[in-house]
C-alpha cells in the first residue's frame, strides 16, 4: 500500500488516529476523553456542553444546584456529572 511511512506505530511524524476513553468503548456507559484523527486533536465539546458547563456554575454561584434536578426539565439537575 506504500503508506509504511506514515501509518503503523505511535512516532512522530506519522499520522495517528486513536481515541481514549474512560472505560470500554463498548459499554454505552464509557465516553470518549480525548481523540485525534490523522495527527490532529478534535476538539469535543459542543455546544450542549459549553452550555451545560454555563449555567451549571451559574446555578451554583445562585445557590441554586441543590434544587435544580426538581421541577421537571428532563431528569437530569445541574449538579448531575454529563459527559
Amino acid at each position: 500500500l506504500g503508506v509504511a511511512d506514515r501509518v503503523g506505530t505511535l512516532d512522530k511524524g506519522k499520522d495517528a488516529t486513536l481515541f481514549v476513553s474512560d472505560g470500554d468503548i463498548l459499554n454505552v456507559e464509557s465516553h470518549v476523553e480525548m481523540a485525534w484523527v490523522q495527527g490532529r486533536a478534535v476538539d469535543l465539546n459542543d455546544k450542549q456542553k459549553v452550555l451545560y458547563s454555563k449555567y451549571k456554575e451559574k446555578y451554583h454561584r445562585l445557590g441554586l444546584d441543590r434544587v435544580a434536578g426538581s421541577g421537571g426539565g428532563g431528569g437530569r439537575g445541574a449538579s448531575s456529572p454529563q459527559h
